[in-house]
């Protein structure tokens, strides 16, 4: 009995083990996919930037959030810019297809040039589930 015990328990371990290994490579793998596509969409004259990025949520999530946010649109003749001071978005580990997103600080969108925008939108929060 006590041998069963002790082989449970080493398997446990094991799976526990790996399975912390595994949240830490796709959390990583998060993070850098997130930084290629704001250098790609930078080819397509969308700044994407954020003040930081963090991964975290181990072990029953994955919690992303950008403190910092801003979006703005380098198209010549088409400004536009999007700000939000938090953004944070989670998904469980076993549904990558729904993505809980909020914007718990606020945002605030401006269209047109900042000197003398033509429409600007505040709000105190957003939230969705994509």
């Amino acid at each position: 009995m006590r041998r069963i015990a002790t082989v449970v328990l080493l398997l446990l371990f094991v799976l526990f083990g790996g399975y912390t290994a595994l949240w830490f490579v796709i959390a990583d793998r998060m993070r850098d996919e997130i930084v290629q596509w704001a250098a790609r969409e930078r080819e397509h004259k969308l700044d994407v930037s954020w003040e930081n990025l963090r991964v975290g949520g181990y072990p029953l999530a994955f919690r992303i959030e950008a403190g910092g946010l801003r979006l703005r649109d380098l198209m010549p003749g088409r400004a536009a810019e999007a700000r939000a001071p938090l953004m944070q978005a989670s998904a469980h580990p076993w549904n990558f297809r729904s993505w809980a997103i909020a914007l718990p600080a606020g945002l605030t969108a401006i269209s047109g040039p900042a000197e003398a925008p033509r429409a600007t939108l505040t709000a105190q929060t957003v939230s969705g589930t994509v």
